[in-house]
């Protein structure tokens, strides 16, 4: 390109001469051109579309979340009755706070307490608790290993329910 074409110089009331440089507008104007082709493109091709694939589920767990006494969070096996844990209070913070907002869930769609929610274990060992009352899933293991283990004591019936899927 020439530079002499992209200047211009105009004549200004006192008799000076501006120099108006046109080159950065007409290289912005590219980039944005550009840009908007290569997203186009990119979001009608599918590329760098990642998908999930599904996983398979082993084990389910159907539980029923209750409070206890002083702020406690109860998991009780939904088949049987039986208390698997108790989360203390100021214990375990993200595994109340998830079986909270699986609650939270429910209250927002009017929703209650009736429909157990279900814990389920995946082949490669993953953990997903899932209402299918609201469609909602936690993965759990996105969260890192330290919230992983707040589940162990509710994973540990897996191993004595006998709930295979």
């Amino acid at each position: 390109m020439n530079v002499a074409a992209a200047s211009t110089k105009k004549p200004q009331p006192d008799g000076s001469q501006i120099i108006s440089d046109r080159a950065p507008l007409i290289a912005l104007g590219a980039l944005v051109v550009i840009t908007t082709a290569t997203v186009f493109v990119a979001r009608f091709s599918g590329a760098g579309l990642q998908t999930r694939t599904p996983q398979e589920v082993v084990e389910t767990l159907t539980l029923k979340v209750a409070d206890g006494d002083s702020g406690s969070v109860r998991i009780i096996d939904a088949e049987s009755g039986a208390l698997i844990w108790t989360y203390s209070p100021g214990e375990a913070g993200f595994a109340r706070t998830a079986l909270r907002s699986l609650a939270f869930r429910r209250e927002i769609e009017g929703l209650g307490p009736e429909q157990p929610i279900r814990l389920h274990r995946t082949a490669a060992g993953r953990l997903i608790l899932e209402d299918p009352a609201t469609s909602e899933r936690i993965e759990v293991n996105a969260f890192g290993k330290s919230n992983v283990d707040q589940f162990a004591p509710v994973a540990a019936a897996f191993k004595t329910a006998g709930t295979s899927q």
